[in-house]
């Protein structure tokens, strides 16, 4: 693996992406108002900063990617990124609590929608681990 190839913070607009998430969770209820109660683990609204590391195949370059998380349950997490990942992918999420601490999450991308140009609903499954690391 190669050094990181980071995206800036300042590639996503927070503003934008908080009216994003807004309507792909307003359409979401109107396509499946009963989606809730079919599912095996209930989800929860997450709306915070994150940054998505894995590894680019063709390069071999480890890239961040920021974003920001949509939900989570139990097993899965769903992020908003300007990024297509790819089905399959192993993914790093470090989710930026609002305390600061910092919650290290990974998993493989299970999911991947468009939902403006651009901009990507990205499904992972979570592995079983968590770590966590406050700030210094």
């Amino acid at each position: 693996m190669t050094p990181d190839s980071s995206i800036p913070a300042s590639d996503i607009d927070d503003q934008f992406a908080r009216k994003l998430l807004n309507i792909v969770d307003s359409l979401a209820a109107k396509d499946a108002p009963n989606d809730r109660n079919a599912r095996s683990r209930q989800r929860r609204r997450l709306r915070l900063p994150c940054r998505i590391r894995h590894v680019d195949e063709q390069t071999e370059t480890a890239v961040t990617v920021p974003g920001r998380t949509r939900e989570i349950s139990q097993t899965g997490l769903g992020v908003l990124a300007r990024h297509r990942f790819r089905r399959g992918q192993i993914v790093r999420v470090d989710v930026t609590a609002p305390d600061e601490q910092i919650f290290h999450l990974t998993g493989q991308v299970v999911h991947v929608r468009l939902v403006k140009s651009g901009w990507f609903l990205v499904g992972i499954h979570l592995h079983a681990r968590t770590q966590q690391t406050t700030p210094d």
